[in-house]
């Protein structure tokens, strides 16, 4: 996981507003500003090309998961679990929700 490139912003937009219903989103303009002062990362994942992406927050305490998403050609290859597994030095706080299309 690394910063994705600013060429490579677009296609985590793409899959951030793919990924969750419009109720569960935050502007993603605001969320790049906040991430530009510093009290949030916006991680790419990445198998090759970027596959995914997670914006966390954090302070010096602890740090949680906001978003965390993979492209829909690109799930159920284990990319969001590695991304979870990724080494944090505080404790972790991760929130789900699950909705069904009926």
């Amino acid at each position: 996981m690394r910063s994705p490139e600013a060429e490579e912003i677009e296609s985590v937009r793409r899959i951030y507003e793919s990924s969750f219903p419009e109720c569960e989103r935050a502007d993603f303009d605001k969320l790049l500003r906040h991430r530009e002062r510093g009290c949030s990362w916006l991680l790419g994942i990445y198998d090759g090309p970027l596959r995914g992406f997670s914006y966390v927050m954090y302070d010096e305490s602890i740090v949680f998961i906001l978003y965390l998403a993979v492209d829909e050609r690109s799930r159920g290859r284990g990319l969001g679990s590695s991304a979870i597994d990724w080494e944090f030095s505080k404790p972790l706080v991760i929130t789900t929700s699950w909705y069904t299309d009926l």
